[in-house]
């Protein structure tokens, strides 16, 4: 009965840790951009947004693995600090920010070919709001 209980537990683990990312890709040849979520334009002073991006994967074999978080705001100035836990990953990822209107569009981009990884984003906005996206 304990192991039974035991295998549950297990299962259900794994599947709500894999539940938490919500985008997966593998790459093949180039470069390649995801969209991750928007944030209000530097000018505006109701701006409190704040994005975190946390990236799981790296290489196609088991070389480059790890996880990668980039924390990004954009009160006042556009700040981009970047964390890496991995085993030679952290270069493989970038982000790059592009003005769309009011609003600045985030994409995590790829710097190398042949990449699986799994991606999730949510943003600190306005009334201390929290959006995920996916």
């Amino acid at each position: 009965m304990k192991k039974l209980a035991l295998l549950i537990v297990t299962v259900f683990a794994s599947l709500v840790v894999r539940a938490q990312y919500s985008k997966e890709f593998i790459t093949g040849e180039g470069s390649k951009s995801y969209y991750v979520g928007s944030l209000k334009a530097i000018n505006d002073v109701n701006n409190y947004d704040k994005l975190k991006i946390d990236i799981l994967g790296g290489a196609w074999y088991s070389s480059n693995i790890g996880e990668v978080s980039f924390y990004v705001a954009s009160r006042d100035a556009l700040k981009i600090n970047k964390t890496v836990s991995a085993t030679g990953n952290g270069g493989m990822f970038t982000v790059k920010i592009y003005q769309n209107g009011t609003a600045l569009d985030v994409y995590v981009v790829t710097t190398q070919n042949w990449v699986a990884f799994a991606v999730k984003s949510c943003k600190l906005g306005e009334s201390n709001s929290i959006t995920e996206y996916r």
